[in-house]
């Protein structure tokens, strides 16, 4: 059975608070560097995966996702903006990160 996962998946833009009913209720956090990143726990990898359903049929551009199980595990491994990746990952978390090639 699938658990909760926590969440923070960041894309290019600035998005208004009216879009957070659209992304399953997520918080969004608008960054100064002109990036968005959609933050909480989402149910499944079902909802998960239309979340990021509707990131690409909105057109928006995803830069990076990162998920734990748990909000413990996701704030040991959790991505900051211009900070050196470690490489660190815990047996219950993943991220990945996109850049233009």
């Amino acid at each position: 059975m699938d658990e909760a996962i926590y969440c923070q998946i960041r894309v290019k833009g600035h998005l208004s608070g009216q879009w957070d009913n659209w992304f399953g209720g997520l918080t969004i956090e608008n960054q100064p560097t002109g990036e968005a990143v959609l933050v909480g726990f989402v149910p499944d990898q079902s909802a998960l995966h239309g979340i990021l359903s509707r990131i690409h049929d909105f057109g928006l551009k995803l830069i990076a996702l990162s998920c734990s199980e748990t909000l413990r595990d996701y704030k040991r491994i959790s991505f900051r903006a211009n900070a050196p990746e470690t490489g660190a990952k815990s047996e219950n978390s993943g991220s990945c990160k996109f850049t233009d090639p």
